[in-house]
This record gives C-alpha cells, sequence and structure tokens, in this order.
C-alpha cells in the first residue's frame, strides 16, 4: 500500500495542494476507492488498486 500511495504523490499534491503528498495520496486513493465501492456492478466482490484509482473485479 506505501509502494502504491508514493506512486500516487504527484497526483495527491494536485488534487490536495493543501497537503502533504503523501497525505494528499491517501486522500486521493479513498476518493477512487469510494467511487469504485459505489460504481460496482453485481457480483463485482474484489477491489484492486492500479495507477489510476481502484479497480472492482469479479472473484475468480
Amino acid at each position: 500500500m506505501a509502494e502504491h500511495l508514493r506512486m500516487m504523490e504527484r497526483d495527491g499534491k494536485l488534487t490536495f495542494p493543501d497537503e502533504q503528498p503523501i497525505v494528499g495520496a491517501l486522500q486521493l486513493f479513498l476518493v477512487h476507492l469510494d467511487e469504485a465501492i459505489r460504481m460496482r456492478r453485481s457480483g463485482e466482490t474484489e477491489l484492486v488498486p492500479y495507477r489510476a484509482g481502484v479497480k472492482s473485479l469479479v472473484s475468480s
């Protein structure tokens, strides 16, 4: 998780300029997580972080 957040630091700083980059990255990750949960389709039970956010997937 720490590595994923470090990869998001630049975007976190741009999105939340008043926060430290790592804090902005965490806040941005939580936004992506909330969005993935709200937008998931029926049967998608797995949440996987990736560069552009969080994906919801069908469990295999």
